[in-house]
């Protein structure tokens, strides 16, 4: 038995579905950016009356390629932030190695001072007195006399003399001939070896300095691309709800109000999930945002909303496993509904909320996660 040429089985269906599926996406698209709502027809041309299946808008919003930008920027700035931070510890690291180089090296320029200071002594009493202990009391008799004498008084002309013993004694006798040459090579040597780790350091600081200087400049240029785009964005965004807002929404009704919606909180940043036309539970979108879910029910009505949408509402946050549930109509809500939304924790959008909610005056996210907890 041959195919059926019309109804779900066709062949013709069959062989022309991914061709009505790309149909249906540009029509959409065309939807979003001209402001018309109503694609009932494309859908029904390809369900045939079946059950739409739950489907993830994410984002959809017409600035993706600016959110992208933004979002590179971004991770622009925090690579940027994170270099800095590295070359500020990285010339902090270097000025401490600096403060101890210029330490090291004063400490050895005074002890080769020393050791060329003994060696020319010693050179001058081995050539003159010609007897090291003599020339040591010389000396230290000379140095208390002048500080008696500087001084006038016997208590600094021995402490002079005392002085004069430690120094003459230190110099003639402290390191022995035959250890001096090295000591005073080896000094000179880690003189030397100071003086150039301190240059060493002061090149490797000034040159992270100028790469300091340049990631601070890209920073900053970053950061003003980044504010100038954040601000363009916010701007098409502002525009574009406007444009919802003008737009007849109050006179929507079920799917049409229902499309109006999915716009409006894509635009306003959540990832908007269709459920299902048929059996959807008492919920029509899902919202999620900030790593929780909320439950929709969506009410395009000219009457009053009765406290059975409520319910359903509650009842499909529970089978969608959300984190909260709100009932949103661009009507009013009856008293009963409104007392028992406060009852069990719904939130309650009506037409004078919506337009707040559309131009960013109260956000749905804090209204269902901080005022209800």
């Amino acid at each position: 038995m041959g195919l059926p040429i019309v109804g779900r089985d066709s062949w013709w269906l069959k062989m022309n579905r991914a061709r009505f599926a790309k149909f249906e996406g540009l029509l959409r698209r065309q939807n979003c950016m001209s402001g018309r709502t109503n694609s009932t027809s494309c859908r029904n041309i390809l369900d045939w009356g079946a059950k739409r299946p739950m489907e993830t808008t994410k984002m959809g919003r017409p600035d993706l390629m600016s959110g992208s930008t933004i979002a590179n920027l971004q991770a622009g700035c925090e690579c940027n932030q994170k270099q800095i931070a590295s070359l500020e510890a990285n010339i902090h690291e270097l000025n401490l190695r600096q403060r101890e180089a210029k330490r090291q090296q004063r400490e050895l320029v005074w002890r080769c001072r020393y050791f060329e200071a003994a060696s020319k002594l010693r050179l001058v009493v081995d050539k003159t007195i010609q007897w090291r202990l003599g020339a040591l009391l010389i000396g230290a008799a000379l140095l208390g006399g002048l500080t008696l004498v500087v001084l006038d008084w016997w208590f600094f002309g021995v402490t002079g003399l005392f002085m004069g013993v430690g120094l003459y004694g230190s110099l003639l006798f402290y390191p022995d001939d035959s250890a001096l040459a090295d000591f005073k090579q080896a000094a000179e040597a880690a003189r030397k070896d100071a003086e150039r780790t301190y240059r060493i350091a002061c090149d490797d600081a000034r040159s992270q300095k100028v790469q300091l200087e340049n990631a601070r400049a890209d920073l900053k240029v970053a950061t003003g691309e980044l504010l100038a785009l954040k601000n363009s964005v916010a701007v098409q965004q502002e525009t574009r709800l406007s444009e919802l807002l003008k737009s007849d929404w109050k006179a929507l009704r079920s799917e049409e109000f229902e499309k109006f919606l999915e716009k409006v909180f894509c635009e306003l940043g959540y990832v908007v999930e269709l459920t299902k036309v048929t059996g959807d539970q008492g919920v029509d979108l899902i919202l999620s945002a900030r790593g929780k879910r909320i439950a929709i029910q969506v009410k395009g009505y000219f009457n009053s909303v009765s406290n059975s949408a409520v319910q359903e509402a509650h009842a499909g946050k529970a089978f969608y496993g959300c984190d909260s549930c709100a009932v949103v109509t661009n009507s009013r809500f009856t008293p009963s509904a409104v007392e028992l939304a406060e009852r069990i924790g719904c939130i309650l959008i009506d037409e004078e909320t919506l337009p707040q909610i559309i131009m960013q005056k109260l956000d749905l996210w804090d209204l269902c996660f901080v005022k209800h907890g």
